[in-house]
Parts: C-alpha cells; sequence; structure tokens
C-alpha cells in the first residue's frame, strides 16, 4: 500500500496480504500485480510465471530483525546456527 501511495497508482485493490505466499498465489491466479521479494520471484522469473516489472532498482526496503530468546535451550544446531547468525550480521556481511 505504501508504494502505492507513494508512486500514485490508483484504482481499486484486488486484494492484500502480508503474506509474501499469498501474494505470489493471488499473482499466478491472475488478480493483477503485486510486490514480492526478489528471491523468493528469482524462480518463477526464470520459469516464466512472473515477470519483473519496473524499476530496476526495486521499489521497497525491508529491515529484517534476528531475534531469539536468550533464556530457552537450544539444540546443538540451533545453538550453531544462532553463533553463525550472529558472527554473521557483527561482520556487517
Amino acid at each position: 500500500m505504501f508504494f502505492r501511495d507513494l508512486k500514485g497508482f490508483s484504482g481499486e485493490t484486488t486484494g492484500v496480504s502480508p503474506s509474501y505466499r499469498e501474494v505470489r498465489r493471488l499473482i499466478l491466479a491472475g488478480f493483477g500485480i503485486g510486490c514480492i521479494p526478489e528471491h523468493i520471484a528469482r524462480k518463477d522469473e526464470e520459469r516464466r510465471l512472473f515477470r519483473r516489472l519496473p524499476p530496476d532498482e526495486g521499489v521497497a526496503e525491508a529491515n529484517i530483525h534476528f531475534l531469539w530468546n536468550l533464556q530457552a535451550r537450544y539444540s546443538r544446531a540451533e545453538e550453531i546456527f544462532i553463533s553463525m547468525m550472529k558472527e554473521t550480521l557483527s561482520s556487517g556481511e
């Protein structure tokens, strides 16, 4: 909705969802166009189910937050994953 307002798009909104899976389903069902993350749309674009629309630089930036419970007990795999994520995020990659 923010992008629509910012770019001055008007007209009836067919569907809105916070779920990219639902937005993808609506696009594939022929309800219109939508904004979904590039890494999600890439496979559908390669299979020619989606077509990328301008602008090439994208339409939005999104902050992604990595959260975990400091008091929870984690499996060894979960501990390794959290450790690797913290290391990656602190290195600025």
